[in-house]
Parts: C-alpha cells; sequence; structure tokens
C-alpha cells in the first residue's frame, strides 16, 4: 500500500515537475548614463521583454544598483520594452549582442544580461513647406527609425501654428518626419513606426545628434495621399471614423 501511495503521489507532481523544468531564470544589470541631475533613479524603473509569438509579459525591477532579474522565462524570441525614452548603448547576454526588437533566450545562455541606456538628448528643427497661411490643424511628427531607440514604437508630435517647429529633448537616434493633417495622427502613428514604407517617399530621414542641433525641411501631404496609404496599411483602424468626404 506504501508503495502504491508513493507511486500515485510521484505521478501527481509529474505536470509541475515539467513545468517548471521547462521555464528558467536571468539575471543581469541595468546602467544608466549620461543624466542630468533630475533624472529618475534606476531602482525607480520597471521593464519588461516581451514574447513575440503570443504571451505574457515579464518584467524587471532593478535595485539602487541597477541588478534584476527575470523569473519563470519560457525559451523563445522576445523584444525589450523601456519605460521611457533613451538610446540602448548596450545589450548583450555573455559575449553576444542582441538585438532590442528582436532576440532569442534560452535556458542555455550565460547569464547575466548588460543593459545600458544613454540619457542625451538631442534637439530637431523642422521647416514645413507647402502650409497655408492660417492652416491650424496640421501635425509634425518624428518617427523612430532606429532599433537602438526604447520607444521604438512611440511617436513625438508637434502641433504647428506656422510653417516651423521645433522637437526639444529627444533621444539622439534615426527618425522619419511627417507633416499632414492632425485627423490622421492616430493611424499615422501605429502604422509609421512599424511599417518603414508606409509614406516611405513624403517623409524626410532626421538624424538627430546629442552633439549638434539637427534641422530639417519637410513638405506637407495632401489629405488624399494619406488616406491612400492608410487603405493600403489595412485601414483607417477607427471604427467610429470615415475618411470618405473629408475633402
Amino acid at each position: 500500500m506504501k508503495t502504491l501511495f508513493a507511486l500515485l503521489f510521484w505521478l501527481a507532481c509529474l505536470p509541475s515537475i515539467a513545468q517548471s523544468a521547462s521555464t528558467f531564470d536571468v539575471t543581469g544589470t541595468l546602467n544608466l548614463i549620461d543624466r542630468p541631475p533630475e533624472a529618475t533613479p534606476v531602482e525607480a524603473l520597471t521593464f519588461q521583454i516581451r514574447p513575440l509569438r503570443g504571451g505574457s509579459d515579464v518584467s524587471a525591477a532593478p535595485d539602487k544598483d541597477g541588478r534584476f532579474e527575470l523569473r519563470n522565462l519560457r525559451p523563445g524570441r522576445y523584444k525589450l520594452v523601456f519605460p521611457m525614452p533613451g538610446r540602448i548603448e548596450v545589450f548583450e547576454i555573455g559575449a553576444r549582442q542582441l538585438a532590442p526588437e528582436d532576440f532569442e533566450l534560452s535556458a542555455n545562455d550565460p547569464s547575466p544580461i548588460s543593459i545600458v541606456v544613454s540619457m542625451k538628448s538631442a534637439n530637431v528643427t523642422v521647416k514645413v513647406l507647402g502650409l497655408l497661411s492660417g492652416q491650424s490643424d496640421a501635425i509634425a511628427l518624428l518617427v523612430p527609425a532606429d532599433n537602438r531607440l526604447t520607444l521604438r514604437e512611440s511617436c513625438y508630435s508637434n502641433g504647428l501654428t506656422g510653417p516651423e517647429t521645433a522637437f526639444r529633448f529627444v533621444p539622439p537616434g534615426k527618425y522619419r518626419l511627417l507633416v499632414f493633417n492632425s485627423k490622421y495622427v492616430r493611424d499615422v502613428s501605429a502604422i509609421a513606426p512599424r511599417v518603414r514604407s508606409f509614406l516611405g517617399r513624403e517623409g524626410v530621414d532626421v538624424d538627430a545628434s546629442a552633439e549638434h542641433d539637427a534641422t530639417a525641411t519637410v513638405s506637407f501631404i495632401k489629405d488624399e495621399t494619406i488616406e491612400a496609404a492608410i487603405r493600403e496599411a489595412g485601414g483607417p483602424f477607427d471604427p467610429f471614423r470615415s475618411y470618405q468626404g473629408t475633402h
């Protein structure tokens, strides 16, 4: 009887044993450099890695020395999700460089992960061509086009009150600049960071540097051009808005 009970207990434990064996933990350090005095301390940040093929985010909360642990990971491909603007200078595990937007982790990887994020900032001055006198519905959108930016899917926007504007304190890196009617900003902001070819001919490439201000001249994009590009991408994505009859 004792033998039978022990066998049944062992069999009942098999699922939890198998589940535990399929996950692993990874340690690491996060270092914030080039920080202004008022910058958020590293221990106040929480960042995530997100599975590319579905599943829940895995969060890490660094201590005051930047040490963190990612727990109960499953082997697979992930992307780094960071909560604040910056530029990723180092992202590696062991001696292997990782791409922030698509990297692989497995139980055989040698810890720790090393992440170094620069908090330097840049300014971009913009001159807009083709803006009508008195036009108040135009918006300038600075679209990330650099996989080393922490907020790779978040755009910076400025409403225009004239033919010139400036983006202040953005992380150094490569961007695309688009100027168009502000009523399309939701769809354009959703598509442009993820689809490099979206409005590829209409935008202007900008390389923002911490060493000197960048300048760019860009043309206002007509409504019909924006609408055609959004429809080609499968939109509009707001079910309560239609672009038909807006001219």
